[in-house]
């Protein structure tokens, strides 16, 4: 059923290229890739900008089924599959709890009343993400600013005049609230807020419902920190935090594991952090010292040993390539969302093939991820730029 849902809203062109969620070709790389070029892209413009971060509660949990097969009605899945095989695998399912406790030396466990799950789509599923997607597929009908993955859901809003934006972000998440409400999803207002690319008076706004909506300097987004500069110097500063206390670790480690299994928890612990999205930054020299440090440390040097032997020696990258490597792997497997010079000439030139690099105004658009990740595609050989894969390109760069 899976493999027929899927196809189905592939032909059609069904769920919205605002959703980045369990979505192929999709992630939430992509995700903050567009939020952020957005939103450089809206300061390179001279508008002023303010995100709107929503948090729903238990979004998943309450998902209405006479609702969503009404949805499925209209995205065309309806007939015998809808009002049958879904209304089937929907209903019939009972909740209950296991609680274990200890009386005297043995474990005795209590179990509940199982009672009847009348809402919510099946988590643990295959269906139960896809459903939720269309579920919520239709938020951008009435509004075209945002970006989603799954039921993490964001609004950028801008204008000219900065006066302007306080009545405009009330009216989107007054609008925002009303579709949740309408859709009988919950909006947590303790938990959503504001984010100003730009420096606002106020420290809260009010939505319809008269409850404040606070306004932040620095947000949490799909596990990057952001802040109004967007210098990543946030993000630096909690992500040395994570390091340091994987540094502590991997030193009791080492009198348990070798090196090899030693660098299994740093790929999967460390590297994966360090390379996970995030831009440019002078706080990432600070960065780069805590990784040097963890080197160290696995290969058992002294404080003051040179790091670019033990680099080589482990076979371990250093934080800047590091982010060539992401951004390029981005580009590549990308390469259809951005433009080539031969879509504007059939001339043979010694660049047709090349990206075109995007003009800009600032220097904060001019360094962004996606404009210094064509400037370093554009300088590969044309041998790398056209291996077939993206495991090809990644392993044939790392030589």
């Amino acid at each position: 059923m899976l493999e027929r849902l899927n196809s189905h809203l592939v032909k059609y062109n069904i769920v919205s290229n605002k959703q980045h969620g369990f979505c192929n070709g999709k992630s939430t790389i992509t995700a903050i890739n567009s939020f952020v070029n957005d939103i450089i892209s809206l300061l390179d413009k001279k508008q002023n900008v303010l995100a709107i971060f929503c948090d729903l509660s238990r979004a998943f949990d309450t998902v209405d089924h006479l609702l969503l097969l009404e949805k499925l009605n209209t995205y065309g899945i309806r007939g015998v599959v809808a009002n049958y095989w879904f209304s089937s695998y929907l209903s019939g399912r009972c909740q209950q709890v296991e609680i274990k406790f200890k009386t005297g030396s043995t474990i005795a466990k209590f179990l509940s009343t199982a009672l009847p799950v009348n809402m919510g789509v099946p988590q643990g599923s295959v269906l139960g993400p896809i459903l939720f997607l269309l579920f919520i597929n239709d938020i951008v009908m009435f509004l075209n600013c945002l970006v989603l993955y799954a039921d993490d859901t964001t609004a950028l809003i801008s204008g000219k005049k900065q006066e302007n934006i306080y009545p405009k972000a009330v009216e989107i998440l007054n609008k925002l609230s009303n579709w949740f409400n309408f859709n009988k999803l919950f909006l947590n207002h303790d938990k959503t807020f504001f984010l100003p690319f730009t420096t606002f008076g106020n420290n809260h706004l009010s939505d319809s419902s008269n409850k404040n909506i606070n306004i932040l300097g620095t947000g949490k987004f799909l596990g990057i920190y952001l802040d109004q500069n967007l210098n990543w110097k946030c993000h630096c500063e909690n992500l040395i935090k994570r390091l340091n206390t994987y540094c502590y670790q991997i030193r009791n480690l080492k009198e348990l594991m070798d090196v090899n299994h030693t660098l299994n928890y740093y790929y999967a612990q460390i590297q994966s952090r360090l390379s996970y999205v995030w831009g440019s930054s002078s706080a990432a020299k600070n960065v780069f010292l805590v990784q040097k440090r963890i080197v160290r440390c696995i290969a058992g040097s002294k404080k003051f040993d040179s790091c670019r032997p033990i680099f080589k020696k482990l076979n371990i990258l250093t934080l800047s390539s590091l982010y060539i490597l992401e951004l390029l792997t981005f580009i590549f497997h990308n390469q259809q969302h951005f433009l080539r010079h031969s879509s504007f000439h059939n001339y043979n030139t010694r660049n047709k093939q090349q990206f075109i690099t995007p003009l800009t105004r600032l220097k904060l658009a001019h360094n962004s991820p996606t404009s210094m990740g064509i400037k370093l595609f554009n300088a590969l050989p044309s041998t790398l730029r056209s291996q077939g894969t993206i495991k090809c390109f990644k392993t044939s760069l790392k030589k």
